[in-house]
């Protein structure tokens, strides 16, 4: 399943398991929060200058870092971004 959000800065926090959220245009913020059961989301937003936030209780297992992609296992949540073009420099992603 697919959840398309607005061209406007959205705030998101991915909360169903095998779903991908799309981010669309806008500088969106995404909130990783603990899920039950190892929960698997993506997020796809490859436009705008957009923000990563992990609450201050989160532990992060892994970040694995690809050419294009970024996948982080926190808590008992995997998310797999594919947000950015990491060769584009003037697309930063801000993680907090």
């Amino acid at each position: 399943m697919a959840l398309n959000f607005s061209d406007k800065n959205d705030i998101i926090v991915p909360t169903v398991a095998g779903t991908t959220y799309r981010g669309q245009e806008g500088d969106d913020t995404y909130i990783l929060v603990s899920q039950e059961g190892g929960a698997k989301v993506s997020i796809t937003d490859t436009e705008g200058n957009n923000t990563i936030q992990l609450p201050e209780w989160s532990k992060i297992k892994s970040v694995v870092v690809a050419k294009n992609a970024i996948q982080i296992t926190c808590d008992d949540m995997t998310v797999f971004l594919s947000l950015i073009h990491i060769s584009e420099p003037t697309r930063p992603l801000y993680i907090s």
